[in-house]
């Protein structure tokens, strides 16, 4: 059993290298493999003190800790990315739990009397990380979850992919019951033995290194499903209209300066017919031109202005005291499902996300 785990602990440490300079999907995949290479770690320093050798010099407890910390927390952020598109803050979820591994574990390191795994364990010390860690998971596992129901609602992972997830989720969470079983076990001695732990930490094991073996080798998995849907050759909507090139960009240039000079996209129920009139051309006319020059439809094209008009406004020291919805509304925005949904459409974030984003950067 101790060869096995010990070629997987060797497999998972290559592994997670791999995904860590995997340059496709860099930001999911330096996430995955910092959690494995942590799983690793903390797992390499129970096999080496129960199997091979006593650890006695103490070094061994700032990976321990700090690996104990972290893992739960890696996991989220890396399921995070298929909800917010990469862009998920690193520091607002690592650094403060980072130092705390650190100072928690010069704390220990100090403690002249632990320098050993075995009674580092058993000691006050070992107890605190143990409830440490499982705090962290039943905090991050429930909204890991979450993140992967909203990865489903909006398409941006695949079947595939999503049930392994799941499945990893679950195992974790069956392995933390056990884990918590075996504390009150070593305790209370309710159970004589429990050597099925090892079998659950083969099939956790053996599970994040299938589904890490899965990420680099089909790539594709990681794809947003509406982009694996392959796009319809362009059909040549306007091949009958009389409107020359050059006439299509006098229009065009026409109404960017109207965009930029009178901002009508501010009048909330503006329509396609009533810019047409401002601009003394027909309906046809304009709809050509906002999709063959601008690649997409009146909706979408208006709604970019309101969403660049929200940011300026966001930014303006003068509407710090606004609402979200009242910059929305004073965007051009009708609606709070609308523009919170047309917003992350084209940034990634959310309203409220990226206004936290200004104060970060401020």
């Amino acid at each position: 059993m101790n060869t096995l785990l010990t070629l997987l602990l060797i497999q998972g440490s290559i592994l997670s290298l791999l995904l860590l300079t995997r340059k496709f999907n860099h930001t999911q995949n330096r996430f995955l493999g910092a959690f494995v290479l942590l799983v690793v770690i903390f797992s390499s320093v129970e096999l080496l003190e129960k199997t091979y050798w006593e650890f006695s010099n103490g070094y061994w407890i700032f990976l321990f800790v700090s690996s104990k910390f972290l893992t739960p927390i890696l996991l989220y952020c890396y399921i995070s990315t298929f909800v917010r598109n990469n862009k998920v803050n690193i520091s607002k979820h690592l650094i403060t739990p980072l130092i705390l591994g650190i100072a928690f574990s010069f704390w220990c390191f100090l403690s002249v009397n632990i320098k050993s795994f075995d009674m580092f364990i058993n000691s006050t010390y070992g107890i605190i990380i143990s409830v440490m860690n499982i705090f962290l998971w039943l905090l991050y596992l429930p909204l890991s979850y979450r993140n992967l129901l909203v990865a489903k609602r909006e398409k941006s992972i695949t079947t595939q992919y999503l049930s392994l997830l799941k499945i990893l989720l679950l195992l974790i969470s069956f392995t933390l019951l056990l884990e918590i079983l075996d504390d009150f076990n070593d305790h209370f001695h309710f159970f004589t033995s429990l050597d099925f732990f090892d079998v659950i930490d083969f099939l956790f094991l053996g599970m994040i290194y299938f589904i890490s073996y899965k990420a680099f080798s089909q790539p594709q998995m990681f794809q947003d499903v509406k982009k694996l849907i392959p796009k319809p050759e362009p059909i040549a909507k306007y091949a009958k209209s009389n409107l020359s090139e050059n006439k299509l960009d006098d229009i065009q240039k026409k109404l960017e300066d109207l965009m930029q000079s009178e901002k009508p996209y501010l009048k909330g129920d503006l329509n396609i017919q009533e810019l047409a009139d401002t601009l003394k051309i027909s309906r046809q006319y304009l709809t050509q031109v906002i999709n063959e020059k601008m690649q997409c439809n009146f909706n979408d094209y208006i709604n970019l202005f309101r969403v660049e008009e929200f940011k300026i406004k966001a930014k303006n020291p003068a509407f710090k005291n606004y609402t979200l919805l009242a910059l929305a509304l004073e965007s051009g925005f009708n609606s709070k499902t609308s523009f919170n949904t047309i917003f992350k459409k084209h940034t990634g974030m959310t309203p409220s996300q990226y206004r936290q984003s200004l104060k970060e950067n401020e």
